[in-house]
């Protein structure tokens, strides 16, 4: 097979604005898996939330890359094949800073949400991403260090020019410790260093004996931009950002518009 591995984004590139996959984009998936193919959703979210959502759009197999790259899991059994987080105490380093800021802030650990207290933005993330959060009804910086949490993922839910702010801050104060960036314009993210979709792509690959050459990627986002510059065929959909356009080799229909199915009938089917 031409291109044994392809990896996507899952929310505004493979899944359309109302939340589903068509039926065409699936049959395409599934032809494509029935073929050898390996398919992978690449996404920020936790495994948890992408596997509930994968599962009801009707996604059962292949692998999944969540937490920008932290963590890699084969859908089939649950299996982590690749696992990366911050330790504790740099994780209550970093959100004790961020407790700070006028931001919300999200703390996820052994695939668990954490949160300081309920709120509409807490809910409707619950309701999009089809997980429960633990609300812990403390500071989460105090909340890390009682219990020794390590973290795979610290999310600031904050406005979209604060976002940007951050994003120039923090590289230079926790640059050595993790990597930072803005997955929506109003989420700003804090992984481990080093941890990118493009990364544990690579490293799926490498696992296998396979190389840029046989990957096709896609995404719409700056968090994606790591995975677009990583495959030798990369396909930003129409309505994804500036930099994931400039980060691909090229430009396919967007996510409403059946996109990702569309290309892969075109070069793997």
């Amino acid at each position: 097979m031409r291109y044994p591995i392809i990896a996507t984004d899952f929310d505004d590139t493979l899944l359309r604005n109302d939340l589903t996959l068509s039926p065409y984009t699936l049959n395409v998936i599934k032809r494509y898996e029935k073929k050898g193919g390996t398919f992978m959703v690449s996404t920020g979210r936790m495994y948890k939330s992408i596997y509930n959502s994968a599962t009801r759009v009707g996604l059962k197999k292949g692998l999944v890359i969540s937490y920008q790259g932290a963590l890699v899991n084969d859908m089939n059994d649950g299996r982590v094949l690749y696992h990366k987080t911050i330790s504790t105490e740099v994780s209550q380093m970093i959100t004790k800073q961020l407790e700070k800021e006028d931001a919300f802030l999200h703390i996820y650990s052994g695939d668990e949400l954490f949160v300081k207290e309920m709120n509409e933005k807490t809910k409707n993330y619950q309701k999009v991403c089809e997980v429960k959060a633990n609300v812990v009804g403390q500071p989460l910086s105090d909340y890390i260090a009682k219990n020794n949490y390590n973290t795979t993922k610290i999310l600031a839910i904050i406005n979209p020019d604060r976002a940007k702010e951050l994003n120039l801050i923090y590289p230079k104060l926790y640059g050595e410790y993790c990597d930072f960036c803005i997955s929506k314009p109003y989420y700003f993210e804090c992984v481990p260093k080093n941890v990118s979709k493009g990364n544990a792509i690579n490293y799926i690959c490498a696992q296998r004996g396979l190389s840029s050459k046989d990957v096709i990627t896609f995404g719409d986002s700056n968090n994606d931009v790591s995975m677009l510059e990583y495959a030798d065929l990369s396909f930003a959909v129409e309505n994804g950002s500036k930099e994931a356009k400039k980060a691909a080799k090229f430009i396919c229909p967007s996510n409403d518009d059946d996109g990702v199915a569309k290309i892969i009938e075109k070069y793997c089917l």
